[in-house]
């Protein structure tokens, strides 16, 4: 058993996803994670800048969050911080599996509070909106598609192991014991 894990987690491991990785249908999903998505990157960087100005008290914009309660755009500010920070930090860790893990986390926080707030700003001030919103809307709809393609990416990476770790559990039963 302990001879099975080792080839599970050993180099093999290693060698094993970055084929995953490397496969044409993986790559653009992985380059994300990666921080090779410029726009991805500065929009993060953006929601975690805006959020910790607009979390420590700087004036929010008045014409769209005027009608707004203030809880929710205190609310929105801090998720936008927490959320970016998060994916940003995701991004940035060598490892590519907690790379994946921390920036979906991210994302998922993102996401739904980037609708929401979306959502709300257009039921408060209709047209008006039309900026902030549809921006908030876009970023929080390009959020849960990388939520998505993060996932996706994961189930595959789980299945490749997976099937290694069967592979590996056949040829260790193969083996004559040397004992």
């Amino acid at each position: 058993m302990v001879a099975l894990l080792h080839k599970l987690w050993g180099a093999r491991f290693a060698v094993k996803l970055r084929h995953v990785m490397a496969k044409s249908g993986n790559v653009l999903l992985a380059q994300g994670s990666r921080g090779q998505n410029p726009v991805h990157v500065f929009m993060l960087l953006w929601a975690v800048l805006s959020g910790l100005a607009y979390t420590l008290g700087a004036p929010p914009p008045n014409s769209v969050t005027e009608p707004l309660p203030d809880w929710a755009v205190t609310v929105w500010y801090l998720v936008l911080f927490t959320g970016g920070a998060i994916s940003l930090a995701g991004i940035a860790i060598p490892d590519v599996l907690y790379s994946l893990l921390v920036e979906r986390a991210g994302t998922y926080m993102l996401g739904p509070a980037g609708s929401l707030y979306a959502v709300a700003l257009f039921s408060s001030a209709g047209w008006r909106a039309l900026g902030a919103g549809g921006i908030t809307a876009a970023f929080s709809i390009a959020c849960l598609f990388r939520w998505w393609q993060i996932t996706l990416l994961l189930a595959r990476i789980k299945a490749e192991l997976a099937e290694a770790a069967k592979r590996a559990s056949l040829g260790a039963q193969s083996e004559p014991d040397s004992s």
